[in-house]
């Protein structure tokens, strides 16, 4: 999944899964642009170095079966579009996998982005690939790889960043009932990073 959102007036980017990957690129972009950067939120964003691509099982048990809330199938003119809409989605998935395979990002240094923070978004819950999809990929489906990933990023960023939890696992921040408290948490980074906003 890559989402991805800049806000302008405060030059704070914001992706989940690759599109918070992405979002630390653009950051790094900016600042390199002279463009102030206050700070990156990731929500649960694998660690970009040496990343093994999502298998294609995993995308296409998401895509067909997603978690669970899938549209009736539709009548009249709409109903080829939204019957080609999981290969589309797929193709994409498979795209955004192999861009974050090949990226490789760079070591930085607390002077790279001076005063920028960073906030990870970390799902609470696994996801099973082995039950769900017939095959093994920690980086979804282990507890402690999954942590282990997230802590990876204070390395990279050469800072500490901090981390918030939020419910369901890595496909499941923005369903219907986890979506309120994952927005609770992204107003705690967005203030985390920009105190005086709160007022």
């Amino acid at each position: 999944m890559a989402v991805i959102s800049t806000h302008f007036l405060t030059l704070l980017p914001t992706g989940w899964s690759f599109g918070g990957v992405l979002a630390h690129e653009v950051a790094q972009h900016l600042s390199s642009s002279e463009k102030t950067v206050l700070g990156v939120i990731l929500i649960d964003s694998p660690f970009p170095v040496d990343h093994e691509p999502l298998p294609s099982r995993v995308i296409d048990y998401i895509v067909n079966l997603g978690t669970g809330h899938r549209s009736k199938n539709p009548n009249g003119s709409n109903a080829t579009s939204c019957r080609e809409a999981p290969s589309i989605i797929a193709s994409q998935f498979r795209y955004h996998a192999h861009l974050l395979s090949e990226y490789k990002p760079r070591i930085m240094t607390p002077t790279t982005m001076t005063g920028a923070k960073y906030v990870m978004l970390h799902c609470q819950d696994n996801f099973d690939t082995l039950s769900h999809c017939g095959i093994e990929y920690p980086e979804l489906s282990d507890a402690e790889a999954r942590w282990n990933s997230t802590l990876r990023w204070s390395k990279l960023l050469g800072q500490q960043a901090t981390i918030l939890t939020i419910p369901g696992n890595h496909f499941e921040p923005f369903t219907p009932s986890r979506v309120v408290i994952t927005t609770e948490q992204l107003q705690k980074a967005y203030y985390h990073i920009l105190p005086g906003k709160k007022d």
